[in-house]
């Protein structure tokens, strides 16, 4: 929820002691619904 509404990837990364931002994003990219609508618009 928080990566969709634009937070700050290396703080969210942080915040759940994740040592790298790419861990997090593989961890919860697919959460982010529209995130493709906002690359991908129609």
């Amino acid at each position: 929820m928080l990566l969709d509404a634009g937070e700050n990837i290396k703080a969210l990364a942080e915040y759940r002691g994740h040592s790298d931002p790419g861990l997090t994003l593989r961890v919860y990219a697919h959460l982010m619904p529209s995130s493709q609508e906002r690359s991908h618009p129609s």
